[in-house]
């Protein structure tokens, strides 16, 4: 770095717009400096519905990255608060890798499907990692568990 700094950012957005938010601006890493890890740990309020992250070079120089990750710390509170019906669901996301509606019991309505994997997205569990066309013009979401 010759002018500015490098670090991460990470940002909680409720409905009213930023509920928390951190930029390293007040830990800025600058000029030449070895490999070290750096983390932005930010509690996240309930009332969360959409998380932010990335990286951030203002200024003059390069920056490497390697090895980004995101650890959901409250995760164990977070599953200890689910519905059996959405704990086997997620157990079932973990055990698989990936999940859609079509993974789920045949028991199930299509929307009882949709719904449960729609709830464990919004509660930080799950996020959506691409989509399929599937006959008869409707669309398969696949999932992933966050990790």
């Amino acid at each position: 770095m010759t002018r500015g700094f490098a670090g991460l950012w990470w940002r909680a957005d409720g409905e009213a717009g930023v509920l928390a938010f951190d930029n390293m601006q007040a830990r800025e890493i600058k000029g030449d400096t070895d490999w070290k890890e750096y983390e932005v740990v930010l509690e996240i309020p309930e009332k969360t519905i959409n998380i932010n992250f990335g990286v951030i070079l203002p200024g003059d120089g390069k920056a490497w990255f390697v090895d980004l990750k995101v650890d959901i710390g409250g995760q164990a509170s977070v599953l200890g608060s689910l519905s059996p019906a959405l704990l086997q669901t997620y157990n079932l996301a973990v055990a698989r890798g990936q999940i859609s509606a079509q993974d789920l019991p045949d028991t199930l309505s299509p929307s009882t499907k949709s719904n449960r994997l729609k709830e464990l997205e919004r509660r930080g569990l799950l996020y959506r990692v691409g989509e399929e066309v599937i006959d008869g013009g409707g669309r398969r979401f696949i999932y992933e568990p966050v990790r």
